[in-house]
């Protein structure tokens, strides 16, 4: 069965993780996705060999990181510090629909491959790049990792509890919502040239996308000139429901309830402390607000009395709330509500055998994604792109060898 973008080429010249994820995002929807490497050495991922302390190497030479940021690729590698491989590469987005960059402004105009050459070449295409801090300003051309924009965009301060340093959060979340905004941002743009026939350029930058992605936490500075605090567990600024509590089993049991509901009485009684719904300290919110540091401390010793298991059971049953475990990776992995949604996708690769993939995530009942390649060995697929998009002939990819274009 197609998918959903079936026919539409993209030109990935993309490095690490915002232009590859997106790209993979485009792929898994069924475009046809050429990652352009450098000879030799190729997407600085491919080299990663482990994070954090932890081994991401595979079988075959592979590693975690580089996979998921390019299934469903093919991979040509060419020099496009040569004019001859520029030539080629310029031919190529004339018969593709999106050219996809991060590599910094600099960088993407000395080789030409920026929007105004390339629109020369294309004037329908769709030209999408993806930045640190935006195509404006005095850094415009820095380089950027996600830590950077972490910490740039304001999160590592507005993240864990009250007086704590910059807390790191060790989920690339500003490289992956750069590309889940980058994709979206081709996919409106292939649909106005569907109706228009008009292509053009858009732009995505980390910083941006994580402020965006934050809502609240800069909204209210930015219309009200006041931060939002961060939390403290025993003095949470919200409500002692929107908290987390140790139980019996080391577990954590979080709660996620805003002030306006008010599933307190159910709450007290389901937790077997009826009398702190009328109890003068709690049995209003804003007195719960006063109190919260005393009612913090008694949650504390109650639910040190179950495990999570049964706390579940008995909430699930007597109160209609918000609440669920806080999970360790190793836990989400057998995590019912991941098991019963398919959400470890299974797939037959052919290097690494029978797996579980981590997948795209929007379910097309017409259009349903598919996972047809494995991320690329470098340049795997140079010769073949070349002679089918490109129409060289074998008397032209020899000549095109041999002046170095490709390895």
């Amino acid at each position: 069965m197609a998918g959903i973008l079936d026919g539409i080429r993209v030109i990935d010249w993309t490095i690490m993780q915002v232009g590859p994820y997106a790209g993979a995002m485009l792929a898994d929807m069924g475009a046809e996705v050429i990652h352009v490497e450098q000879p030799g050495s190729g997407d600085p991922v491919r080299g990663l060999k482990e994070t954090w302390g932890v081994s991401l190497e595979l079988p075959g030479g592979r590693n975690t990181f580089f996979e998921e940021h390019n299934r469903n690729k093919r991979s040509i590698a060419l020099d496009l510090k040569l004019p001859e491989a520029r030539e080629v590469l310029h031919r190529l987005v004339s018969r593709a629909d999106v050219f996809l960059t991060n590599y910094r402004a600099r960088a993407v105009k000395r080789l030409e491959m920026d929007y105004k050459t390339l629109v020369q070449h294309n004037p329908k295409l769709i030209y999408a790049q993806a930045s640190g801090f935006g195509l404006k300003g005095p850094e415009a051309d820095a380089a950027s990792l996600d830590l950077a924009i972490m910490a740039r965009s304001g999160a590592m301060m507005a993240s864990g509890e009250e007086g704590s340093p910059p807390v790191i959060l060790p989920i690339g979340v500003g490289d992956r919502i750069a590309s889940s905004y980058l994709a979206y941002g081709i996919v409106a743009a292939l649909y106005h040239r569907e109706r228009t026939g008009e292509g053009q350029q858009l732009h995505v930058s980390q910083l941006q996308s994580l402020m965006v992605l934050q809502g609240n936490m800069v909204m209210v500075p930015m219309l009200l000139g006041k931060e939002l605090p961060r939390h403290n567990r025993h003095h949470p600024p919200r409500s002692v429901l929107h908290n987390y509590y140790r139980c019996r089993d080391g577990r954590w049991i979080v709660f996620s309830v805003v002030r306006g509901s008010n599933p307190w009485p159910a709450f007290c009684r389901a937790v077997g402390r009826p009398e702190w719904e009328t109890d003068p300290r709690f049995a209003t919110e804003a007195a719960r607000q006063r109190h919260r540091e005393e009612l913090v401390a008694l949650l504390d010793e109650l639910f040190a009395t179950k495990t999570f298991d049964e706390w579940n059971r008995i909430l699930r049953e007597q109160a209609d709330m918000v609440f669920c475990v806080a999970n360790t990776m190793s836990e989400l992995m057998e995590d019912p509500q991941v098991v019963a949604n398919d959400y470890k996708v299974p797939w037959d690769h052919p290097v690494l055998g029978h797996i579980r993939f981590n997948c795209f995530p929007v379910d097309f009942e017409k259009t349903p994604l598919t996972y047809r390649l494995p991320a690329p060995e470098l340049g795997e697929h140079t010769e073949d792109v070349l002679a089918r998009m490109g129409g060289y002939s074998a008397q032209d990819l020899e000549k095109l060898r041999k002046a170095g274009v490709f390895g």
